[in-house]
């Protein structure tokens, strides 16, 4: 499973309206500006989770920030391997972040 966390960080919020958003490492990641994270996620067939393949630079941009969810496209690295493509996912208000669900 791809994912990505991004955030406003000088609003100190949820992306609000369509941007691009510079992917960091946990370890470079800036205290101003839009940024994000993100990483693969593996689950094996006990429904644990592996530990996550970090990205380690690219962009995320939003093209649609509304009710019902986000849009955009990514370009990111994890190390020396590119990883492209575009997304429109719905909102997901009862997500947490201590985690994303149960396992089926």
């Amino acid at each position: 499973m791809f994912t990505f966390l991004l955030t406003d960080l000088d609003a100190d919020a949820p992306p609000s309206r369509p941007g691009t958003y510079s992917i960091y490492t946990l370890v470079s990641f800036p205290t101003t500006g839009l940024a994000g994270r993100c990483g693969l996620l593996s689950i094996d067939a006990t429904c644990s989770v592996r530990p996550p393949s970090e990205c380690t630079s690219g962009t995320v941009t939003l093209t649609r920030v509304d009710a019902t969810g986000y849009a955009g496209t990514y370009d990111v690295m994890f190390g020396g391997n590119r990883l492209t493509g575009t997304f429109d996912s719905p909102s997901c208000p009862d997500v947490s972040e201590s985690g994303f669900g149960v396992c089926q």
